[in-house]
């Protein structure tokens, strides 16, 4: 397999664990990092923590574990598939990673309804 086909495969499926943990960290409660401004301090909240608390970081921390966890399993595919990939399945990674991504920024914009 060529070296630009194993990067490619590894950015596409990184975008898409990215957009996955980012939206279900979200989705499944899971325990983020907290930042509370008006007492200074940090903590890991599950659920929403309230109207003034940012969880943005931890939202993002998850979204950084997905990215690295997806490209993992990227290279490790690759490695194991060792023959060129068809135009279809570069297409079909490609198409998935805008998929995810639009789907994520489609999920919290649904959050944010109304503006």
């Amino acid at each position: 397999m060529p070296r630009w086909q194993r990067a490619y495969a590894a950015v596409m499926v990184a975008i898409i664990g990215w957009s996955l943990a980012y939206v279900l960290c979200d989705l499944g409660r899971w325990p983020r990092l907290t930042y509370y401004p008006y007492e200074g301090d940090w903590a890991f909240v599950s659920g929403p923590p309230g109207q003034v608390p940012m969880n943005y970081v931890g939202t993002v921390l998850w979204g950084v574990a997905g990215a690295i966890a997806g490209a993992g399993v990227a290279v490790v595919g690759t490695h194991l598939w060792r023959r060129p990939l068809v135009p279809r399945a570069i297409s079909l990674l490609g198409a998935w990673a805008l998929t995810s991504f639009l789907f994520a920024g489609t999920y919290y914009m649904w959050n944010l309804w109304p503006f």
